[in-house]
C-alpha cells in the first residue's frame, strides 16, 4: 500500500543521510501542483520496484528541507527490512540508486530522493554519533588517535560531522577504498 504525505520539515540536526553529489543545472521553481505531481511519481516507482522485488512494504513519501536543500524521502515499513537493507545498508544503498535511475528516466530530470527502511539509517545515524563520541572520549582520556573501522564516505562524513564542534580533536579520513577509516586525533593545542 502506498501513502503519499506532504511534509516539509527544516531539520536542525546533523541529517543521517548523505548529501547528494549531484551538481546539476537548477531544478525549475517548484509549485505545490508540480511538487504534489513529482511525489506522486516518486511514490509510485518506488511501489513499483518494490513490488518488482517481490517484496511487500508500505511506502511513504516526504519532501524534507535539509541544509536548505529540498530532498524526497522514501520511507518503507516491511517486515523484509533485512533483505531491503542488506549488510551495512548496501542493498539499500543499490535501491535508492536504482530508483534514482528510474526516475531520472522516467521524469526526464534528476530528482533528490533519499530511501529509509524501518528507520534504518536513523538509527544507524545515531550508532555512528555515539561511536564519535566514544572515540573523542579514547582520545581526551589517552592523548592517542584512535582509528575506526572501515566505512563508507556516507558513513565517514557523519563522523566528522559530529566531531566538527569538539574542540579537543580533530578528524581525518585515511586509506584508500574500501578501507578508509576515520582516524580522530588529539587537537594540537596550538591551533
Amino acid at each position: 500500500a502506498a501513502v503519499c504525505v506532504w511534509e516539509t520539515a527544516v531539520v536542525t540536526s546533523v541529517s543521517p543521510f548523505p548529501r547528494s553529489s549531484y551538481s546539476g543545472s537548477a531544478r525549475p521553481a517548484h509549485s505545490p501542483a508540480r511538487d504534489s505531481e513529482l511525489s506522486g511519481r516518486v511514490l509510485a516507482v518506488a511501489q513499483e520496484l518494490l513490488d518488482k522485488l517481490g517484496m511487500e512494504g508500505t511506502v511513504q513519501c516526504r519532501v524534507r528541507s535539509d541544509d536548505g536543500a529540498e530532498r524526497l524521502w522514501v520511507e518503507i515499513e516491511s517486515k523484509d527490512s533485512g533483505l531491503l537493507i542488506g549488510d551495512r545498508g548496501s542493498t539499500l544503498r543499490a535501491f535508492e540508486h536504482i530508483l534514482h535511475l528510474l526516475l531520472r528516466s522516467s521524469v526526464g530530470e534528476s530528482v533528490r530522493v533519499s530511501a529509509d527502511v524501518n528507520t534504518y539509517r536513523l538509527h544507524h545515524a545515531e550508532a555512528l554519533r555515539r561511536q564519535a563520541r566514544d572515540a573523542s572520549e579514547r582520545v581526551r582520556t589517552t592523548g592517542r588517535a584512535v582509528v575506526l573501522e572501515p566505512m563508507e564516505a556516507p558513513d565517514r562524513r557523519i563522523i566528522h560531522v559530529a566531531l566538527a564542534d569538539d574542540r579537543s580533536v580533530r578528524t581525518e579520513s585515511r586509506g584508500e577504498e574500501p578501507r578508509r577509516r576515520v582516524v580522530v586525533r588529539p587537537r594540537d593545542p596550538l591551533a
